[in-house]
């Protein structure tokens, strides 16, 4: 601010009084210029912890997606290993069917046998 043109006409007392004043103004504008360059640091301050709360919130979301997704595959891992078991299982059974088939047929022969040889007489 320069000095207005009633005091420059004036004394020099006035001129001295009124760069008092204006020395007290921006005393008084110095501590807001402070506390709003304060605000605006811990604004910085504030924003860059909020990007990394965000950050974190991000990470941990995340970690709870990597869980579902590991979880889905260990029970779809789970479900084929079980559909593996029952299908050797049911080879297994089916290889003793067909082995002992012809065993109980060999056996009715056996003792069908001498049925037969009562009846021939």
């Amino acid at each position: 601010m320069s000095e207005p043109r009633l005091f420059a006409a004036r004394s020099p007392a006035a001129r001295v009084w009124w760069r008092g004043q204006r020395n007290q103004d921006i005393r008084r504008a110095k501590p807001q210029r402070f506390v709003a360059r304060a605000r605006i640091l811990a604004d910085r301050i504030d924003t860059a912890g909020r990007e990394r709360l965000d950050a974190r919130i991000e990470d941990a979301d995340e970690l709870r997606e990597r869980t579902t997704t590991r979880h889905r595959k260990r029970a779809v891992i789970g479900e084929t290993t079980t559909a593996l078991a029952d299908q050797i299982h049911t080879n297994r059974s089916l290889r003793l069917v067909i082995v002992v088939v012809p065993l109980i047929a060999l056996e009715i022969v056996i003792n069908a046998q001498p049925l037969l040889n009562l009846f021939r007489r």
